[in-house]
């Protein structure tokens, strides 16, 4: 496992902390995991996405 230092907006930083103080993570450093994996599953499926209608074009002959 790997450790960053993140630098976060004072109102970032405030919804971060209530979402651990309102019992919805254990700790901040919870929050921002789950925050990345979710914004980088996101991302994989977006670029998947794109990938598959670039190749049903090419298949179909439509250009951009």
């Amino acid at each position: 496992m790997k450790t960053i230092k993140v630098t976060l907006p004072d109102q970032v930083y405030r919804q971060l902390d209530t979402l651990v103080k309102d019992g919805w993570f254990k700790s901040q450093e919870d929050v921002v995991e789950e925050a990345l994996r979710r914004y980088l599953s996101s991302q994989s499926s977006k670029a998947m996405e794109e990938s598959l209608r670039e190749e049903v074009d090419s298949i179909l002959g439509v250009s951009k």
